[in-house]
């Protein structure tokens, strides 16, 4: 079910869309969200998705909420920021630096699925959006964050195109290989979330993020940031690292878990 809205829209509009969706939804994809600037939720906004992630769709045991984390390589949550942060103004193509704190409130909300994205090559996407708040990633495309024109490796992701209604991303071609972002490895985690409920239709929305999370395939990046310079690819004790949260999306392995976990 498409929903198109102005992302100027209110917070009574944001709550009003949930709300209505998540009346038929039982897993909800958002391929958006703010810059890496501080955003954090109204009250009644994230008062709104923790509902819904408990009680709300259809089966009145939660929606699925999945988040794209951003393509800024930025941080979901830094309260300090103490040297600031560059990031690209993809629409006008400018630099911008934001000061102070940092926060996407969408992606950071603790009752989401918030998703990064990997490469075809199982390495971090230079450009996804990362931090302890990561659930998992999924395969996407590959960009430089701070000049698009710089060759990064990776494959882009097939996919329909729009060229009957738009300029599309192939000319002349109702398909395409060149989409791609955290606005892609969205959709594809909320589709396996999908499979999910599918093979188990008893699960709840925080199980369908437990069987994501805990099925995933630990993907290790040893490289350094090509732009900041660390490495968060490494997974600590509790088997999540800032990069890839849990782990790269198995639709496979997490339909399986799903079938384990009937009850009775």
């Amino acid at each position: 079910m498409p929903v198109r809205f102005p992302l100027s829209a209110d917070d009574d509009l944001l709550i009003e869309i949930f709300e209505d969706v998540a009346r038929h939804a039982d897993v909800i994809s958002c391929s958006w969200g703010p810059p890496p600037v501080f955003a954090p939720l109204p009250a009644a906004v994230s008062a709104t998705f923790k509902r819904l992630a408990k009680s709300g769709g259809p089966r009145g045991k939660g929606c699925v909420i999945c988040f794209a984390a951003g393509n800024s390589n930025a941080p979901l949550n830094d309260p300090v920021n103490a040297e600031g942060f560059v990031w690209l103004d993809f629409g006008s193509g400018l630099l911008r630096r934001t000061r102070g704190p940092i926060l996407n409130g969408f992606a950071a909300h603790p009752n989401v699925v918030s998703v990064a994205a990997s490469t075809s090559l199982n390495k971090h996407s230079a450009y996804s959006n990362w931090g302890a708040e990561i659930s998992v990633c999924a395969p996407s495309n590959n960009f430089h964050p701070l000049d698009p024109q710089q060759f990064v490796p990776g494959r882009g992701i097939w996919t329909t195109d729009n060229e009957a209604f738009g300029d599309g991303f192939t000319a002349h071609s109702r398909y395409t290989g060149r989409f791609g972002g955290t606005s892609s490895a969205t959709p594809l985690t909320a589709g396996v979330a999908a499979l999910v409920l599918s093979a188990n239709p008893d699960l709840t929305a925080a199980e369908v993020k437990d069987v994501l999370q805990s099925s995933a395939d630990k993907i290790v990046d040893t490289d350094a940031d090509i732009v900041l310079g660390a490495n968060r690819g490494q997974y600590d004790t509790k088997g999540r690292c800032d990069w890839f949260g849990f782990g790269k999306v198995n639709a496979a392995k997490a339909v399986a878990e799903a079938a384990r976990w009937r009850r009775g």
